[in-house]
Formats: C-alpha cells, structure tokens, sequence
C-alpha cells in the first residue's frame, strides 16, 4: 500500500483509498483481509462523481480494517472543519476509517450553519459524533466579526431553527470599535418592483458622494438583479462592475488537466472527452472537432 498525502477532507480520503494500489507491481494482490480481488473491488470505486466514490468505498471498508488502521498510524490528530455539512455517507466513512478505539479528532461544527441540507448534511451528525466518539463539546459563542446589533438579529433568526442543539448559547458580540452607529447597521427598506429598489438604491448611493462609492457594495441574489443595479449605478454616473469569483476548473488549463485525468481513468466516456478536446482548442487557438 503506497503512502502519500491527499488534500480535499473526506472527499480527499475517499479518491485516495479508490486509487491506493495494494501489492507489488507484477505480482497479484490477494487483497486486504485475505479476499482475493480486494485491491481491484475497491479500485472499482474510482469512477463517477465525489459523493457516489464516498458512497461506494466506505461499505468496502469494513472487511478491510488495515486500511484504516494505516491512516491512523500516518495521520494520528485528524481535523474536520464545517462538519455540520457532512452527510450520512461522509459520516459512515469516518467510522469506517476511525475503527472502534480512535479518539483523536477534532470536529468543528455550527448546526446554524447547515447549508449542505439538500446534499443530505444534518444537525444528526454532529449528536452521533458526540455519542460514537464520547466527544466533549465546546461552545465558542463570542462572535468577533459582526456588531451587536447584527448579533442580536441573527439570534432571534437562529431562535426559529427547529433542528439544532437545545443547549447552545446565544451568540456575544465581542466586536466593540464600531465604524458606524447602530442605527445604520441594519435597515429595513421596501419597494414595489425590483427596478424601483435599483432606482432608489443607485440614488442613495450617488448622494453618498463619489469618496465613498469606492467603498460600496451592493449583494443580490441573482445575476439579473446585479445587471439591473449596475444599469440603475451608470445612469446615475456611478461605475460600477458586478464581482464574480472565479472558479480555477473554468480556465481552460485546469479543464484539460482534470478532464485528461478522468479521460484516463474513464477511456470510453465520450462526453468527457468533448471536454478534453475544446479545452485544448481554447489553450491552443485551434478548431479540433471531437470526431
């Protein structure tokens, strides 16, 4: 079994163990365990999205308790961050891979903050982590970031939430050097339609005065709304450009790499291979058709 070091969290860990080769080269592997076909069966966990690959592998675990047994002498202290979004199948992973008598790790969790609900992420989670684990929780309330008055507000809000844990503390507001006073911290505006609140907004921010447009942003929930407020900002001569991270797999040289790597591993899937292809078009300046 290959030793090496893997980034992504239990996506991460999952995509390693689907390509961990076991045995020497030119020699067949009897597997893990003792099945013959046990490196093969979890090499077949290669293939198809991140979650279905969690899915898949961590069942084929548990006849096969060495691989766990190897991380954990390689990796003793194990971090999870944003754990509140783990869903069942990460979770089972976990287990899978922690065995019954590892203890070394160290969650960190807002059952507030669940965001990955429709992925199959619960506040259940983090209750077995505390009871699989006989894990003690510490509670860090003291909130840094927000003022108070947006502090408060968020724990009314987080009040409604059904699917938490009881015993949580209200959130502090430690932040105490304010730039602005209370009363502009939270607003409540209403309008008819959407192009009366860009028409309204793109005023008050010109009767600000242009040193402040500089240090003025505007969230939407959609693009068409953002184009609408930047339309309602240039009327009133305010330029304005609407910010959009950029995800590294959307340049053409990320595309290629990862679309050749899944093209290695999947040589006969034809829709990847499209995106092999116009990758290397974009990087290339070439017109190279798929046929």
């Amino acid at each position: 079994m290959t030793r090496g070091r893997t980034k992504g969290g239990i996506e991460g860990a999952a995509r390693f163990i689907a390509f961990t080769p076991i045995g020497r080269p030119g020699r067949r592997s009897s597997g893990l365990g003792g099945r013959p076909g046990g490196a093969r069966s979890l090499l077949r966990c290669s293939g198809g999205h991140a979650e279905l690959r969690v899915v898949q592998c961590q069942p084929r675990l548990r006849p096969h308790q060495r691989i766990g047994a190897r991380y954990r002498r390689s990796y003793p202290y194990w971090l999870i961050d944003e754990f509140q979004d783990t869903n069942s199948a990460q979770y089972a992973l976990i287990r899978a891979l922690a065995g019954e008598e590892f203890r070394n790790i160290f969650a960190v969790a807002d059952d507030d903050q669940i965001i990955y609900e429709w992925n199959g992420a619960s506040f259940k989670q983090i209750q077995a982590f505390l009871s699989n684990f006989a894990a003690d929780a510490i509670q860090l309330p003291t909130n840094y970031r927000c003022p108070p008055a947006i502090v408060e507000a968020a724990n009314r809000l987080v009040g409604y939430n059904a699917q938490r844990t009881g015993t949580k503390k209200p959130l502090v507001a430690g932040k105490k050097e304010l730039k602005f006073a209370a009363a502009n911290h939270i607003q409540l505006r209403a309008f008819p339609d959407d192009e009366a609140e860009a028409q309204s907004i793109a005023a008050e921010i010109f009767e600000r005065g242009r040193e402040r447009w500089g240090q003025t942003a505007v969230l939407g929930r959609t693009r068409a709304l953002l184009d609408r407020m930047r339309a309602a900002l240039g009327e009133q001569g305010v330029a304005a450009v609407v910010a959009q991270r950029r995800d590294d797999f959307l340049s053409p040289e990320f595309r290629w790499l990862v679309s050749g790597l899944k093209q290695a591993t999947r040589p006969l899937d034809r829709r990847n291979i499209a995106v092999v292809v116009d990758a290397f078009n974009r990087i290339a300046g070439s017109d190279v058709a798929v046929d």
